[in-house]
């Protein structure tokens, strides 16, 4: 760093580097912010899927017994579950 003679020109290059320092800081702020804010939007849509899924299952179950429908086994029921539980919300979400 240079040191000069006149004090207002020392006083503004302190002020820049002040600046430049608390613009970084400032930065990192807005990042970690950033992240925070995803993560709880991230939980909050978990939970609703979750929620959803949840609500779904009676419904499916139902559904099987109405239609007669069976499956080999707990995989193929599983799969089976999710495309139901999908078409479900898509079709609740609909006005």
């Amino acid at each position: 760093m240079y040191v000069y003679r006149h004090t207002t020109t020392t006083i503004s290059v302190e002020v820049i580097t002040s600046m430049t320092i608390f613009s970084v800081e400032m930065k990192n702020l807005r990042i970690t912010i950033f992240f925070i804010f995803c993560t709880f939007a991230y939980l909050a849509m978990s939970n609703v899927v979750l929620e959803s899924s949840i609500a779904a299952k009676p419904k499916h179950k139902q559904w099987m017994k109405d239609f007669e429908r069976t499956y080999a086994d707990d995989v193929e029921n599983e799969t089976q579950f999710k495309i139901f539980a999908e078409k479900l919300e898509y079709i609740e979400v609909q006005p």
